[in-house]
């Protein structure tokens, strides 16, 4: 019971994380595209607006792959439980500061905040190796697939709750801070649950030196290496490509079409849902049918 109940937490710490992403779709769309919230210079271009509304969501992914690696390897050497704490609570005041940003008008501060939660996000590799931890090898695939589970829910909910807890058409006294509130106190609560339910997985090894420059050599290693330069070149130009579809896509509906940010959020988690649906129910029977390399090519060409 206690490492079925430790698999459930740390699910949720990749709920939350995943989380993190998706729920500033809809918030950043008024705040920066439209410039309700006064954050910056009234005179500030379209182009400009549009610049800065991309960092504000690059931001968070940028701290994230450049932390991750570090995260990892400070679990391997202070154990896992530490470390996840240290990252839900990154998460709780860096939603916390992205929400006080708002009626600061800062932009700099709302940077900062999205920094911070970008940077303890990447705690996927710590609640994956937790989980590993404490399954055999017969349960080891099965959890796999709850790791993933959690992670496209986190995806698809993320864009709800950003558009769903800012609508004044459902909620009369919410507002565009609402819904990184509604994180930041999902990150304590998550905090809290690590803290006092369950056990450390792994004691660590106190003797392990930690590189800073971690994830520059991981990247360096990765397209360096044979066996996986092809895919690594593969996945990269398929996730620049993905990238730049999924952050612009809000700016199009909302200065083409004249979407409404919760608007946006709802059409964000619909692609999310679709993306959910595939991986945890299509892509398994594919894979049992047709073997990988032609799986990759024909959903590249789609």
């Amino acid at each position: 019971m206690p490492k079925q109940r430790f698999t459930v937490f740390a699910l949720l710490v990749i709920l939350i994380d995943a989380l993190g992403w998706g729920v500033a779709f809809p918030v950043l769309d008024p705040i920066i595209l439209k410039n309700t919230a006064h954050m910056l210079d009234a005179s500030t271009s379209l182009a400009n607006r549009n610049f800065l509304y991309e960092l504000a969501l690059a931001i968070y992914c940028i701290f994230m792959f450049l932390m991750s690696p570090i995260l990892g390897a400070l679990s391997d050497k202070h154990g896992r439980k530490s470390i996840l704490i240290i990252s839900m609570m990154g998460n709780f005041v860096g939603f916390f500061v992205s929400a006080i940003a708002i009626p600061m008008h800062s932009y700099l501060f709302l940077l900062l905040g999205r920094s911070i939660a970008g940077a303890t996000a990447g705690s996927l590799p710590i609640a994956q190796a937790a989980i590993m931890d404490i399954s055999d090898e017969q349960q080891k695939a099965s959890r796999l697939g709850l790791v993933v589970l959690g992670n496209v829910v986190g995806f698809a909910l993320g864009p709800v709750i950003g558009a769903f807890f800012m609508d004044q058409n459902i909620f009369t006294h919410v507002n565009y801070q609402t819904p990184f509130y509604i994180s930041c106190v999902m990150g304590l609560l998550g905090a809290l649950m690590i803290a006092f339910f369950f056990k450390e997985t792994y004691q660590g090894d106190k003797n392990l030196r930690i590189n800073p420059a971690t994830s520059i050599m991981d990247i360096y290693h990765a397209f360096t290496q044979k066996q996986t330069f092809r895919y690594c070149l593969v996945l990269f130009c398929f996730l620049f490509g993905w990238g730049m579809f999924f952050s612009t896509m809000p700016i199009l509906l909302s200065e083409r079409l004249g979407w409404v940010g919760s608007s946006v959020g709802f059409f964000i988690a619909y692609v999310a849902s679709v993306f959910a649906f595939v991986i945890l129910v299509i892509l398994p029977k594919l894979t049992q049918k047709f073997p990988l390399p032609k799986i990759i090519f024909s959903s590249l060409i789609i």
